[in-house]
């Protein structure tokens, strides 16, 4: 017998030993554990992905909370009213303003032979076409929160590329996704090279206007609370 014919036997029979096993033992269990853990909570995985993409989308701008009296009347922190309550500064005003969503004005005052400058900012037609605000209670029943938020649209998720099997760690089950969002009736503005100081996340024009593909994995706590953990990555997405 040939070497060649010796080295075929050879790997047939090693091959055997692998595959064989893994295909009547491995393979099914491995099925099983997909559907148990993947398949059959993929209502629960996209649940998930949907609401971390509603508290993170990327194509809105969101201001930082404020503390309003109970019983203060709220008219929006973008008035152009002097309000002490509101937040003494904002961090993204200027961009606002350099996109044309704000109109921003600096006046001069005397305070007791000093002088002091007053910042406010005003919605102009394009911004106010885009701006939202909510209030709802808070801890202290004394005080409610405002928010505030300017959107081009709603990003939501559109399809899942991949799930990685299960992985077990500290009592809790985690699935690594890659998805792909989509932004649902975006704005004409969002793709407009105005937007840029708003360093929002632009999708392709569409339709349908999806964002580029993001992997993140979902855990499901033992009481079957699912959530996204976007810190942690396993398997072929650890460095994606």
């Amino acid at each position: 017998m040939s070497i060649a014919r010796i080295g075929i036997l050879l790997f047939a029979v090693f091959a055997g030993l692998y595959w064989i096993p893994h295909m009547l033992v491995t393979a099914p269990f491995e099925r099983a554990n997909y559907a148990a853990d993947v398949t059959s909570k993929m209502d629960k995985i996209k649940g998930a992905l949907n609401q971390m993409l509603e508290q993170t989308d990327g194509a809105c701008l969101r201001g930082e909370p404020y503390l309003i009296p109970k019983d203060a009347d709220v008219t929006g922190p973008f008035s152009g009213a002097e309000r002490p309550y509101l937040p003494k500064t904002c961090d993204r005003c200027d961009d606002l303003a350099a996109a044309g969503l704000l109109d921003k004005t600096v006046t001069e005052k005397n305070d007791g032979g000093a002088t002091r400058f007053a910042t406010t900012f005003r919605l102009t037609n394009l911004g106010r076409s885009v701006y939202s605000e909510n209030v709802r209670s808070s801890a202290d029943d004394r005080l409610k929160v405002g928010e505030w938020k300017f959107c081009f649209g709603k990003t939501q998720l559109h399809h899942i590329d991949e799930a990685l099997p299960s992985m077990m760690l500290g009592g809790n089950t985690y699935v690594g996704v890659k998805y792909t969002s989509e932004v649902v009736n975006p704005n004409p503005f969002l793709f407009d090279p105005k937007s840029r100081p708003l360093r929002l996340k632009v999708p392709s024009k569409g339709p349908p206007a999806l964002n580029e593909p993001r992997v993140t994995s979902i855990v499901f706590y033992p009481d079957g609370k699912a959530e996204v953990e976007d810190g942690f990555r396993y398997g072929k997405f650890v460095n994606r």
